[in-house]
């Protein structure tokens, strides 16, 4: 129900940051460890709490926090929430800036190509079950896992966002690593300086990892006043993805006019405006409304027309 982001780039692995790895590469394997302590809400900083209540929309009930405190002495926040048919988990830094997260949809309806493939491949075979697993809160890093079923026999197959059938990308458990500006490629500081002119600068922060070889990626995220930017450049400054967050926006007049009439007596909770890869044309409005209890999503266009819920949002 709600939205997602994009992580990419390359390093070379320092010591302080090998315990950050395994701990997270376990996290995203849904196992525990050592290092991952419980802690209160009010114990997590307000920069973390804000990110939380932003990226888990779908997931925001019933959240649970663990810190993981580096022999470095660099904190790590964990977010865990469930809501129907999902789960989510993330993992944040001090700043509130995301390092990895991991969202699991359970009975999902399999998409027409999905279906087609399963039925052309695994001729005999039953669906036993089917989950969603997107990454980092952007769906075009996420795949499809379904269980097949035929005469006491199982098998698990993959299928990508564009249901093609795959094998999932150990990468996607690779966790960005925060490094300084310095060692950013000029062409990418170039361009970000160009992008991010809705961020304003400020809160600036830059990550690398590596997708294999010398696929380094790029990975910038800032913050304004209810506004977030994250993009993903790959070393040359090409844009490869990125997602613009504004929150409590004043929503265009057709909208609000749309809202009143249609859903007379309900409230607008929450607000948000979406934009990809800089481009105003994707721009769309994500807004929640509740009434004595109960709580819809609606979603708008860049033009404010009622739209269908967008094939990048969960």
């Amino acid at each position: 129900m709600k939205k997602y982001r994009k992580l990419k780039a390359g390093f070379m692995v320092q010591v302080p940051f090998l315990c950050l790895l395994l701990s997270i590469f376990i996290l995203q394997n849904s196992t525990t460890y050592a290092q991952q302590v419980e802690v209160k809400k009010k114990e997590v900083p307000a920069a973390v709490v804000k990110a939380v209540e932003s990226d888990y929309m779908s997931c925001k009930d019933n959240i649970t926090w663990q810190i993981m405190d580096e022999a470095s002495g660099v904190d790590y926040y964990v977010a865990r929430a469930s809501g129907k048919n999902i789960k989510c988990e993330a993992v944040y830094d001090a700043e509130g800036n995301l390092i990895s997260a991991k969202t699991i949809l359970t009975n999902m309806k399999l998409s027409a190509e999905i279906q087609e493939s399963l039925s052309a491949n695994y001729p005999g075979w039953k669906v036993s079950g089917d989950q969603v697993v997107v990454r980092n809160f952007d769906q075009n890093i996420g795949y499809t896992e379904i269980t097949l079923v035929n005469k006491g026999e199982r098998k698990t197959v993959y299928f990508n966002t564009r249901g093609k059938e795959t094998t999932p990308d150990l990468a996607l458990n690779v966790p960005k690593v925060k490094v300084s500006k310095r060692n950013i490629p000029r062409n990418v500081t170039k361009a970000v300086n160009s992008d991010y002119l809705s961020c304003g600068g400020k809160k600036v922060s830059w990550y690398k990892h590596n997708r294999g070889g010398d696929a380094n990626e790029y990975i910038v995220t800032a913050t304004g006043k209810n506004i977030k930017c994250e993009a993903t450049y790959d070393a040359m400054g090409r844009l490869i993805s990125s997602k613009t967050v504004a929150t409590n926006v004043k929503l265009p007049l057709n909208i609000a006019q749309s809202i009143y009439k249609d859903y007379p007596n309900w409230t607008i909770t929450e607000d948000q405006m979406v934009i990809r890869n800089f481009d105003e044309s994707t721009k769309y409005y994500q807004v929640v409304i509740a009434k004595e209890g109960d709580e819809q999503t609606l979603y708008f266009d860049s033009k404010g027309n009622k739209a269908k819920k967008p094939k990048n949002s969960i």
